[in-house]
């Protein structure tokens, strides 16, 4: 037999970790959970052509495989029966030593069957020890003893058992027992007497580093045991000790449980100094050795082993250290709540899992950070449910990070994390602008970006176009930093279609006509068969009067999906437009068919009455709309519209007045306003609403623009709008929009418009 050190085993795993892709080097240092994992595959498979009876009697050998095989259990409980059996507990969730154990109770409520296996008698406890220690005689009497102290349970009988080869008295082993007779009790009070009076030293150390590490790992042990022949050593220690798996590399669960606690205490912590020292060192050493190949916290975060280790180095250091362990803590939180928030919620468990080793003021510290990573989608702009109190705790933890983060070999990186936190916090209190520069800030320290940090950045910036560029109903509303943000994340090239067709939304709004054709183009090039985008460009031909291509447009839309309402409703309103009456009312009726409570239908509707003279049809129409929703601005507008043209200037006021409220730039109240006080004589009322609508029609609507300056009273240049929308179904409504009423008696204008050839 040849004994290898720990250093060449340690430098055997780096050579190999340098030579093998990253999922074989995975395979390699795990290769029971990749075993597992395919096995899994096999069993569900095999459960789908029959049914299945798997007994498992010792779950211990698969405890490491637990993922999977409730994966399993979970996706073929219907066709499998399973019995499983183990030492422990494995209905009821609890805490176990660093970990927490969630009982099959709590993921598989209905379908358990729960049968408690029963403890020693007396005879087991006689045979059990015959077996365990023959050099030493147990009588009946001692044995009932024994059974009675332990109440036969079988981690106690074992422990006991344990004592009892140690050539300690009966006494020793059943006296002073705690009152409160508990399983958990009882076990911990035999394992307490068993580490304090029956252990040597040196087997004490390996029991404490077996309870201690924070994962099971052989090298990891060796360092902190200091021997170069860690099979040998655990296996002399099974021989002794029977709650010692050797395989596992492990103490029995309730046992490790119990270790770890007793030696939290203060006056224990000194005797385990060496052995947290040792695995402080390996940690170190395993991580530096493989921070040189993940140049960046991106990159460490992607690797399981990477994170294994750093939990690890933090799990103990909190024993030596308590400063030194809060710096890790904040120093993984800062990557951590950026790239991988259950990684941040792992370095909280491992200082909640000792909470024994943290003193009173850091647990105060400890829940502020809780309390901030709850909810760790906090620190994306995607969390869209923001609660001011989880906001309060998360903007404090990020100001900390920032003052306690030290700056590292790649201190750019740290330094645009802090800064993407910071926009988001910005970013939460709808503070735009300064999120907006934040998260610019952060994307320029770094060439090239992360690619994790670079998607992230990009789905700020259409966060960020998604709050300025939309208004309260979902609508595009003009904004400039809307539009630089979008056009930031489509650099970033993130979520195309999203960002395309917002953006190209608010090009429409600003009048950006040839922008918004080309992104909404580029969209399609992406999604060629996206409706919304079809019906969307069919939107902007429409407003760029170019009627035919948006009458194309919102065909292929309704060819792509025929109940994609707007698509209907936008077709009927163009045909409308273009004096086709008939081809609009089936548009809006089939849209009707598809949504009969759609509210934007009813006031097309009333429009196409209105262009077909039925002026009750039209007041019905838009009073059913309101029926619908009684602060839906278009209805109370269009229905002060039809007021004007019964000249019914009281109800038409009032109709625009309550539309104007709820839209104060809506431009065809702005026009109806300005009209109607002109013809009320209210001279100065009247300048004002043309005033804020000049601000707000985009060039080149030649129609409303026609309809301004006529309110205004400038004849020639209402007329030359006019000559703009020439052989456009516009004309005919012309003839009876009351905002031109002001230019009909021109006899250009009648030419313009038909009367004349009419008559």
């Amino acid at each position: 037999m040849v004994d290898i050190g720990a250093g060449v085993l340690a430098s055997a795993r780096r050579m190999l970790n340098r030579e093998l892709s990253d999922a074989e080097f995975e395979l390699f240092i795990s290769p029971h959970e990749k075993i597992a994992s395919h096995l899994a595959e096999g069993i569900r498979k095999s459960a789908q052509r029959k049914p299945i009876v798997i007994f498992l009697d010792t779950y211990e050998i698969v405890d490491r495989a637990d993922y999977w095989l409730r994966e399993v259990i979970k996706d073929t409980r219907n066709n499998l029966i399973w019995i499983i059996s183990g030492q422990q507990n494995l209905a009821d969730s609890r805490r176990l030593g660093n970990e927490f154990f969630t009982g099959y109770r709590a993921q598989f409520p209905k379908g358990l069957h729960v049968v408690p296996l029963s403890e020693f008698s007396k005879a087991d406890v006689s045979e059990y020890f015959r077996w365990q220690v023959p050099k030493r005689k147990l009588d009946e009497l001692s044995a009932a003893a024994i059974h009675h102290a332990t109440i036969g349970i079988p981690l106690a009988v074992r422990v006991a058992a344990a004592i009892w080869k140690e050539g300690k008295s009966l006494e020793e082993i059943v006296s002073g027992l705690p009152e409160q007779r508990t399983p958990s009790a009882i076990v911990n009070a035999m394992t307490e007497r068993l580490l304090m009076h029956c252990m040597a030293e040196s087997n004490q150390e390996m029991v404490y580093a077996l309870a201690l590490a924070y994962h099971r790992d052989a090298d990891l042990l060796a360092h902190m045991l200091g021997t170069v022949n860690l099979e040998r050593t655990l296996s002399d220690l099974e021989r002794k000790y029977s709650f010692i798996l050797v395989e596992d590399m492990k103490l029995h669960d309730s046992t490790s449980s119990f270790v770890n606690e007793y030696l939290q205490a203060p006056v224990r912590r000194p005797a385990v100094k060496t052995i947290h020292e040792r695995a402080v060192s390996y940690y170190t050493n395993e991580r530096v050795a493989l921070e040189e190949k993940l140049p960046t916290f991106a990159d460490r975060l992607n690797s399981q082993q990477w994170k294994t280790f750093y939990l690890g180095h933090l799990h103990h250091l909190l024993w030596l250290d308590e400063s030194e362990a809060w710096q890790l803590l904040y120093e993984g939180l800062l990557p951590g709540l950026v790239y991988d928030t259950y990684f941040a919620y792992n370095l909280i468990a491992v200082i909640k899992n000792q909470e024994l080793l943290v003193s009173d003021d850091m647990q105060d510290a400890l829940r502020q950070i809780a309390r901030a990573i709850e909810n760790t989608s906090v620190f994306s702009t995607q969390y869209f449910s923001s609660e001011p109190e989880q906001l309060k705790y998360a903007e404090t933890l990020v100001k900390e990070l920032g003052e306690k983060v030290r700056l590292q070999k790649y201190e750019d990186e740290q330094k645009a994390l802090q800064l993407y936190l910071e926009g988001t916090m910005a970013f939460w209190r709808e503070e735009y602008e300064l999120a907006f520069d934040t998260f610019n800030k952060a994307a320029n320290l770094i060439t090239p970006l992360p690619q994790q940090l670079s998607e992230k950045l990009g789905r700020a910036f259409a966060d960020i176009g998604w709050k300025v560029g939309t208004d309260d109903k979902g609508q595009p509303s003009k904004s400039p930093l809307g539009i630089q943000a979008y056009e930031t994340a489509l650099e970033y090239k993130v979520d195309g279609i999203y960002a395309h067709n917002n953006l190209g939304a608010l090009y429409h709004t600003t009048g950006q006509y040839s922008e918004a054709q080309n992104v909404l183009e580029n969209a399609l090039e992406i999604d060629p068969l996206n409706a919304h985008i079809h019906n969307n460009l069919g939107n902007l031909y429409f407003a760029m009067e170019d009627y035919l291509p948006a009458q194309r447009a919102y065909e292929k839309a309704i060819e792509i999906d025929p109940k994609l309402t707007l698509a209907h409703i936008n077709l009927g309103v163009l045909h409308r437009t273009m004096g086709g009456y008939p081809a609009a009312q089936r548009a809006f009726e089939k849209a009707l068919e598809i949504d009969p409570k759609h509210i934007i239908i009813y006031v097309n509707l009333g429009n196409l009455y209105i262009s077909l003279e039925d002026y009750p049809q039209a007041e019905s129409s838009y009073k059913k709309a309101l029926e619908i929703d009684p602060k839906y601005a278009p209805a109370h507008a269009n229905l002060g519209v039809l007021y004007r043209l019964q000249e019914r200037l009281t109800d038409a006021k009032k109709q625009f007045l309550d539309a104007h409220k709820l839209d104060p730039q809506n431009i065809v109240v702005l026009l109806a306003l300005g009209a109607i006080h002109r013809q009320l004589e209210q001279a100065e009322l009247a300048k004002s609403y043309i005033h804020q609508a000049r601000s707000l029609i985009p060039a080149p609507n030649h129609y409303n623009l026609a309809c301004l300056e006529s309110i205004a009273g400038n004849t020639e240049a209402a007329l030359s709008h006019l000559e703009q929308v020439k052989g456009t179904g516009l004309l005919e409504w012309a003839r009876q929009d009351p905002d031109l009423s002001f230019v009909r008696d021109d006899p250009r204008f009648r030419a313009l418009v038909g009367f004349d050839s009419q008559q």
